[in-house]
């Protein structure tokens, strides 16, 4: 019975298949257009979806770099004379920024640390430098954002008035710096930050027995000094031409009560020259003004017996610092 059926089957499709083009165009074209519409149903839902997927605010954004710089200089009977030395610099330095509607949190940890050998001397430093830094605002109004910022400054390892290496004269927050600060913040990209504060906590440690902490304006046998007064912080970053790039920060603190008019100022200005994925050379400048920091001098006076002496004495002045690095850098 079966095989009768499949056979009357077969006789019917084929008298469909060999009948007029215009009755079988009819369900062709039917069939064609349901296939087309749900090809084209899938591929809207498929678009849509790879357009919800890239639409999604990704609210955290993190970048960082590592990088280990060189540098040697060998000399042998130069008649000019100098002498050979090697040294190395270590940079490591994350942001994790995070922004939601009117509001932004900004957060960056920043370590630097050097080490140089000149001649036949020990290693010492040469850079040493621990920042970290949060900011939170709040949207004010175009972009203005309402802010509060913590901000520390220190460095992390012991360091000497060489060729005297007993004496310590800094190390881990000693000293230490601590600012808090509210105010505003005008935030036009984030390539440019300019914070002012009206009302700013100035805290310095010196936690370190062995460190005179009349240098840096304690009172001897204190730990901590606290002060009032305003503060500006700026940050700029400029892409020069194509990888080079120039990364400028800039804090101004007035105290209040102190002084008002000496306006301590921290200075730092970077350019990066990027050569190819991993090797970069980069400048550095680090200019510091703190009216609170004595630096020791060498002075000349008349002694009792009339003969001219030297002796060490104190001063407020600038202070300057520059590296030239080149090495291997990663970012991510």
């Amino acid at each position: 019975m079966a095989k009768y059926f499949f056979s009357l089957l077969t006789v019917v499709l084929i008298t469909v298949f060999t009948s007029s083009g215009s009755n079988w165009d009819k369900p062709v074209k039917a069939f064609e257009q349901i296939a087309l519409s749900d090809t084209l149903n899938s591929t809207a839902i498929s678009d849509s979806t790879e357009i919800n997927d890239s639409t999604k605010v990704k609210l955290w954004k993190i970048n960082g770099l590592a990088s280990l710089n060189f540098s040697q200089t060998f000399i042998s009977h130069w008649v000019e004379g100098g002498e050979s030395a090697i040294a190395g610099l270590g940079i490591f330095n994350i942001r994790a920024n995070y922004a939601k509607g009117n509001s932004q949190w900004d957060n960056s940890f920043d370590i630097k640390y050097g080490l140089i050998k000149p001649g036949d001397n020990s290693f010492r430093k040469n850079e040493d430098k621990l920042d970290l830094s949060t900011k939170f605002g709040q949207k004010a109004f175009n972009k203005f954002y309402y802010s509060l910022m913590f901000s520390l400054k220190s460095q992390i390892a012991k360091g000497y008035e060489f060729p005297n290496d007993s004496d310590i004269i800094s190390g881990f927050m000693s000293p230490g710096y601590l600012l808090i600060a509210v105010g505003i913040d005008y935030k036009p990209n984030d390539k440019i930050s300019i914070l002012v504060s009206p009302l700013t906590s100035k805290t310095t440690y010196v936690l370190n027995d062995s460190v005179d902490a009349t240098k840096f304006d304690l009172d001897a046998g204190e730990k901590i000094r606290r002060e009032t007064g305003a503060f500006v912080k700026t940050k700029i970053k400029i892409k020069l031409m194509e990888n080079i790039n120039l990364d400028s920060k800039l804090d101004l603190f007035t105290n209040y009560k102190h002084n008002p008019q000496n306006i301590d100022v921290n200075w730092e200005l970077t350019i990066a020259m990027k050569v190819n994925k991993y090797i970069a050379t980069s400048i550095n400048a680090h200019l510091v003004y703190d009216d609170d920091i004595s630096i020791p001098i060498e002075r000349t006076r008349i002694n009792a017996d009339g003969e001219l002496e030297s002796y060490m004495g104190t001063t407020k002045t600038i202070q300057f610092k520059e590296i030239l690095s080149m090495g291997v850098t990663y970012k991510f």
